[in-house]
C-alpha cells in the first residue's frame, strides 16, 4: 500500500502533460476556456494510468483521490467517507498540504500553521478528519522527514518511475506516439 501510494503521489498530476504549457504556466487567471482545457488533465491522467499499468489498485487511487470526504454532490460517481480508499485519502491530504506550503505562481506559500488551520477547517468535508488529526499531531510532535524514509529499493524504483514519467512528458510534447508507447511499456514493467 505504501509503495502504491508513493507511485500514485509521483504520478498524480501526470495528466498535465496533455495540457498546453501556455495554460499550465500562465501567470494570470485562467479564462473559462482555459479552465475547461485544464479540467481535462484528470481524464488524461487516468487514461495514461489505465493504459500503462495493469494495477487496479493504482487506478482506483488515482480515480478517487480528489473525492471529498463528505461529497454533497448527488451527481458525483465518486465514493465518499471511508469508502474512499485510505491511500487516496492520504494522497488528497498530502497533495493539499504540499500545495498550500509551496509557493505558487499566483500566490505565496502559506506557513505550516496556516496550512494546518485550513486542513482542520476542511476536516470532515474535504478531508478525512482522523487523517487531518494524525497529520497535525505528527507535525506538532516534530516527526522528521528522516523518520518517514522508505527503504532504498523503493527509493530507486520511485526515482526510475519519475525519470520515465519525465521522458513520457517529453515524448508527448514531441507528439511521438511510438516513443510514448515504448516508454509506457518500460514504465509498466518498472
Amino acid at each position: 500500500d505504501i509503495y502504491l501510494l508513493e507511485v500514485a503521489a509521483l504520478l498524480h498530476d501526470i495528466g498535465k502533460i496533455g495540457i498546453a504549457d501556455a495554460i499550465l504556466l500562465k501567470p494570470d487567471r485562467l479564462s473559462n476556456e482555459e479552465w475547461t482545457s485544464m479540467r481535462q488533465y484528470e481524464r488524461i491522467g487516468l487514461e495514461i494510468i489505465s493504459c500503462t499499468f495493469n494495477c487496479d489498485e493504482l487506478f482506483e487511487i488515482m480515480r478517487t483521490y480528489r473525492a471529498d470526504y463528505r461529497n454533497e454532490s448527488s451527481a458525483s460517481s465518486l465514493p465518499m467517507g471511508n469508502d474512499i480508499p485510505l491511500t487516496a485519502r492520504l494522497l488528497k491530504l498530502a497533495d493539499a498540504f504540499d500545495a498550500m506550503i509551496t509557493k505558487q505562481r499566483h500566490r505565496p506559500a502559506r506557513s505550516e500553521s496556516e496550512a494546518i488551520k485550513e486542513l482542520q477547517d476542511c476536516a470532515g468535508r474535504q478531508f478525512d478528519p482522523a487523517l487531518v488529526e494524525h497529520l497535525t499531531h505528527s507535525l506538532q510532535d516534530g516527526v522528521s522527514k528522516a523518520d518517514c524514509r522508505f527503504d532504498s529499493q523503493t527509493e530507486i524504483s520511485a526515482n526510475a518511475i519519475s525519470m520515465q514519467a519525465e521522458k513520457i512528458a517529453d515524448a508527448v510534447d514531441a507528439r511521438d506516439v511510438v516513443e510514448i508507447q515504448e516508454l509506457a511499456a518500460n514504465l509498466a514493467s518498472t
